[in-house]
């Protein structure tokens, strides 16, 4: 079984990049696994590095996919939509681990559907 891969952001928040990594820490090239880190790949934007990710894991199993909804809790008045689904966009993060080993899931969130609820 191939370790699980996952994305990992390089470079700074202002001009962020993503690599596709395996769970022994080698990247992703485009074409086939490296440990040189200037050989790897590199995505514009998180999302094209996750849908590589699905596609590869695609190919070497299947998987099983789960869904639930997120409540987010704020002061009232303390964002707007626009910017509490900016600041998830670029900060949000779930860290979710099986075992201590935080590899085996990938969450994708689509901060651009938040919505305030009444």
């Amino acid at each position: 079984m191939f370790p699980p891969s996952y994305v990992e952001q390089i470079g700074d928040a202002r001009f962020p990049r993503y690599v596709m990594r395996d769970g022994i820490g080698e990247y992703w090239t485009g074409a086939s696994w490296s440990d040189n880190p200037r050989a790897a790949e590199l995505y514009r934007s998180h999302a094209d590095a996750i849908a590589d990710v699905s596609r590869y894991s695609d190919e070497i199993r299947s998987r099983d996919t789960y869904q639930l909804s997120v409540v987010i809790i704020t002061d009232r008045d303390a964002w707007t939509v626009e910017e509490l689904t900016n600041h998830l966009a670029l900060c949000g993060a779930f860290h979710i681990e099986k075992n201590g080993d935080p590899r085996g899931v990938v969450v994708q969130v689509n901060w651009r559907d938040l919505h305030k609820t009444e």
